[in-house]
């Protein structure tokens, strides 16, 4: 019986590539005894993909979901022709960073071309924003021109940072990736590897097996006509796909169909509002109890190119909130979150107004409850994650948080007319006092010292899968350095962790607000 090329080898008899996984950093996320840069599941990955890696043409190598950079930087030192010009796709902020830091550490060692001084971008200035393009010229002579690295023949990036659209996926032949533990994330990740990829690609798609279920092989299957699994190695799996299922995307038969623009609408999809149908909807015309308005298109993959999320209206906070697939706590209101916004709401009014931020704001829903409870601020809206900047964007304009931008409260009654029927008050006849911006950083990196009056937070105490407080403290340390002396620091933290503590001792003094069966709230003031 022929070999089928969707076969897996059986991990014990790869041979492990020659890598220095363990001089990867995590910088700049928060070192700890039980956090790292690199996993099982990355080596696994890139061992199984090898064989497949040398036998493509440059540019035609993907990677999502690399976290440190353990898996560009892994299949970069193959040193074969698949290996020149890889499209990176990463949705955190400081995975991006640290990408590019490893990368500058080890391309030496790695044999690796770096750019010439000040055309790549340093660690220092990754703080001030992420540049991409670390370049390679096949042993070319490079020297810098207008900008741009040339050689005396064609030149390649190592890697490229790309956004998870055509630009990352067109005519992909190999692509690795994380698996996301979010089924509707994966489901969005393979409809778009189906539309857009090589019809002869190979997606290796690997997880920790305690993280992997039957359910992610059902949604492959869904996009794919070939999907089978490795055996285990040091707890990790991986799956193989190709094979691709362009017409299991509703509406999308090929690329080519795409570019044309010929989409057409899923059957029980609800038509898009123009924005005066959406502002101009009143909380009277939702029914009793929460309202998911598209709860019947998302029982299907949505269309590659529509851009509407999810939408969840909570009865209770009077609010929407929408999300992309991926973010965290996507079509609901985390119940930490819906413990603090009362806190939020019931703070007394800054007659001097001020700056407040959402560090870490997720979907956004601390920042709606702050902006209609306190137009006096300014709000900055901050996360490392693409998916949620995208989806808390999407959860303030349908919260009515538009019409509090500079001039619209001028407007007089009709503008007085929107803020009040969405639940939010005028800005004390100050038009634009209470503007909002929504922003992907790394924590606060991008804020400079002592410059907020205000923070809302409600930190996570994961770190990937591993349970850890590294990065809480982190989230508090970056509070403390951008708050002003005197400056409100409002947390919601499940009470079983050692938070006010590190609060007490990182930011300032820090007093008990509330507290239920899961969760404290706790205000602290900057010293």
């Amino acid at each position: 019986m022929p070999h089928s090329p969707f076969t897996l080898p059986d991990p014990r008899d790869l041979v492990p590539i020659s890598f220095p996984y363990d001089r990867l950093s995590r910088w700049p996320d928060p070192a700890a005894d039980n956090l790292f840069a690199f996993d099982a599941t990355d080596r696994l990955l890139v061992d199984m993909a090898a064989s497949a890696i040398r036998e493509v043409a440059s540019g035609s190598v993907v990677i999502i979901g690399d976290r440190y950079g353990a898996l560009t930087l892994a299949v970069a030192s193959l040193g074969c022709p698949g290996t020149r010009g890889i499209r990176c796709h990463q949705d955190a902020y400081g995975a991006r960073m640290a990408l590019q830091a490893n990368f500058e550490s080890l391309a030496d060692s790695l044999g690796l071309v770096m750019p010439p001084d000040g055309m790549g971008a340093s660690t220092d200035t990754l703080e001030q924003g992420w540049n991409s393009a670390s370049k390679v010229s096949d042993g070319q002579t490079i020297t810098p021109k207008d900008g741009v690295l040339v050689a005396d023949t064609q030149e390649l990036d190592v890697f490229q940072s790309c956004e998870l659209d055509e630009s990352l996926l067109a005519g992909a032949e190999v692509i690795l990736m994380q698996l996301p533990k979010d089924l509707s994330q994966l489901d969005h990740w393979a409809s778009l590897i189906a539309a857009y990829a090589s019809p002869n690609v190979k997606v290796f798609a690997g997880g920790r097996i305690k993280h992997m279920t039957r359910a992610m092989n059902e949604v492959l299957e869904r996009h794919f006509g070939q999907v089978s699994a490795s055996l285990a190695r040091q707890k990790s799996r991986v799956l193989l796909a190709g094979e691709p299922r362009r017409s299991a995307v509703p509406g999308i038969e090929t690329r080519d169909e795409l570019k044309r623009g010929g989409l057409k609408q899923t059957p029980g999809q609800l038509p898009k509002q123009s924005p005066e149908q959406s502002s101009n909807q009143s909380r009277s015309d939702l029914p009793e109890g929460d309202h998911n308005e598209s709860s019947s298109r998302n029982q299907s993959p949505k269309h590659l190119l529509d851009s509407d999320p999810n939408e969840y209206f909570d009865s209770e906070l009077k609010l929407w909130v929408c999300s992309y697939p991926g973010a965290f706590a996507a079509g609901r209101v985390d119940i930490g979150t819906r413990f603090l916004i009362p806190f939020i709401e019931q703070m007394p009014r800054h007659t001097m107004g001020g700056t407040a931020a959402d560090l870490g704001c997720g979907t956004g829903l601390l920042t709606a409850a702050l902006l209609r409870s306190h137009p006096e601020y300014h709000v900055i809206a901050t996360d490392r994650s693409a998916v949620a900047v995208r989806s808390a964007k999407a959860t303030l304009r349908r919260n009515g948080c538009e019409p509090l931008l500079d001039g619209l409260v001028e407007d007089g009654d009709q503008g007085e007319a929107i803020l009040r029927r969405n639940g939010f008050e005028p800005a004390d006849n100050r038009a634009g006092a209470a503007r909002y911006e929504v922003r992907q950083d790394h924590a606060l990196f991008q804020q400079p010292d002592a410059s907020l009056n205000l923070i809302v937070c409600n930190p996570p105490f994961h770190s990937e899968a591993s349970v850890s407080t590294a990065l809480s403290e982190f989230l508090f340390r970056e509070a403390a350095r951008t708050l002003r002396p005197g400056g409100i620091m409002l947390t919601v933290f499940n009470s079983h962790l050692e938070h006010r503590r590190a609060l007490q001792r990182l930011v300032g003094p820090t007093e008990q607000l509330g507290r239920n069966q899961k969760f404290t709230v706790t205000r602290t003031v900057r010293i």
